[in-house]
């Protein structure tokens, strides 16, 4: 009987998950759905190297880092991946102006999280390089607002059938470079799910040591 209990939670954490947000958010989203992230032929101006950069060529951007940003500007997860077309728009060698190109990046999709606030989230993407002289390491950035999505109240059973996401930002450092990081959870139901298989496998344990005990 216990072991139909616990294969029956494992199917319903299952299903459930399953059937959060299996199309794309359009002109509104809630808990779980999946948002893409990616942009085509955005022009974007760099600017060259820090402190010298007026007089160098612009930086090249190569990677992008998003992020998912409540109504209350708090950045409520982030992922990055590499620039998937980058072309320059103007000539390779100059003295004293910056560089223009035209960039687009596909990221995949990412999920809203659990509870998700009510209101307008933004989807803002950092462009920016990576360079290293000896140990000494720096980026440059650019960024941009990509695009907003509306998110509706989301009911109880949407967000158990959702992610959390724990960011943090470190800063940075000339050693390290950016210290950023984002821990994805699973959907909440599976959780639960675990939470309760564990209790159960618990409270076997109990009853038996107390069993052997009489």
């Amino acid at each position: 009987m216990r072991t139909r209990v616990i294969w029956l939670m494992l199917i319903l954490s299952i299903g459930l998950s399953l059937s959060s947000g299996l199309a794309l958010a359009q002109d509104e989203a809630k808990s779980g759905d999946y948002i893409p992230l990616r942009f085509d032929a955005v022009a974007v101006t760099t600017t060259g190297l820090p402190f010298i950069g007026q007089w160098t060529k612009g930086w090249e951007p190569a990677y992008v880092k998003w992020y998912l940003v409540d109504p209350y500007g708090h950045i409520a997860c982030m992922t990055d991946c590499q620039l998937s077309s980058v072309t320059r728009k103007d000539p390779a060698i100059y003295i004293g102006r910056d560089s223009k190109w035209e960039i687009s990046a596909d990221g995949g999709v990412i999920r809203l999280p659990a509870f998700a606030a009510y209101g307008m989230w933004t989807i803002k993407a950092k462009i920016y390089d990576i360079n290293k002289l000896g140990f000494i390491q720096w980026s440059n950035t650019n960024s941009q607002d990509i695009a907003p999505i509306y998110v509706r109240e989301s009911s109880m059973p949407e967000s158990l059938s959702a992610p959390m996401y724990l960011y943090i930002d470190l800063g940075s450092n000339i050693v390290l470079g950016s210290m950023e990081y984002c821990i994805t959870f699973p959907d909440l139901i599976f959780l639960i799910g675990i939470l309760v298989v564990i209790l159960i496998v618990v409270l076997n344990i109990i009853a038996f040591i107390w069993r052997r005990k009489k």
